[in-house]
């Protein structure tokens, strides 16, 4: 058990999803979201910029994800899924947004749940740290075609859009129960910009 951590506001520096047109998996992991560019990103470039007091307090995720990959094909639907390990900071996908999949793939029913926060269109929309509307990428991938992955437009509404586009993000994790980490500590300037968090609990 813990409590999900979402920030009220995207990063203010985009980044690819993927760096090419592909939103396939490969032969080191099937699960598209493992190998692309954001997660990388995420994990090595993201997440040591948090104090070590907030890294202290947040927990792995375990998941189920799609999965898309045969060898020597390039895939335009997953054809499978399984559990994986999101790490410490993590994209949400489109259930857990939406509360049912849009674009996604049909492989993608059942494997998660809406948060609550979600339930309210209001909360879909992000802004930046200077108040403009912005897109922001989700870690489910496009149904029907290989260079797409699902995102949340400006308005709120589940969309798509290619793999190098430079999307905002609005990175999710998992603080243990019981901790009781500072915000202000994460919103001390050792971020980009200060951020707001809203909190929920689950497992």
């Amino acid at each position: 058990p813990g409590i999900f951590m979402f920030p009220d506001k995207v990063m203010p520096t985009g980044y690819q999803w993927n760096t090419s047109n592909n939103n396939n998996g490969n032969a080191t992991n099937q699960a598209p979201y493992m190998v692309s560019n954001i997660r990388n990103v995420l994990l090595n470039t993201i997440l040591p910029k948090y104090p070590s007091e907030i890294r202290a307090v947040m927990g792995e995720r375990r998941t189920l994800l799609e999965y898309r990959y045969t060898a020597g094909q390039t895939l335009t639907d997953s054809n499978s899924w399984g559990w994986q390990d999101l790490g410490r900071l993590w994209l949400l996908d489109e259930t857990e947004v939406y509360g049912q999949r849009v674009w996604s793939s049909v492989r993608a029913n059942g494997i998660s749940n809406q948060f609550e926060l979600f339930r309210n269109p209001r909360n879909r929309i992000m802004r930046d740290p200077d108040g403009e509307r912005r897109l922001w990428w989700l870690r489910s991938v496009n149904s029907g075609g290989s260079a797409y992955a699902c995102s949340v437009n400006h308005d709120g509404d589940a969309t798509t859009t290619t793999a190098p586009i430079r999307g905002l993000w609005r990175p999710a994790s998992k603080w243990l129960a019981n901790s009781q980490p500072r915000t202000d500590t994460l919103n001390s300037g050792r971020l980009a910009r200060p951020l707001l968090y809203s909190r929920e609990a689950g497992d």
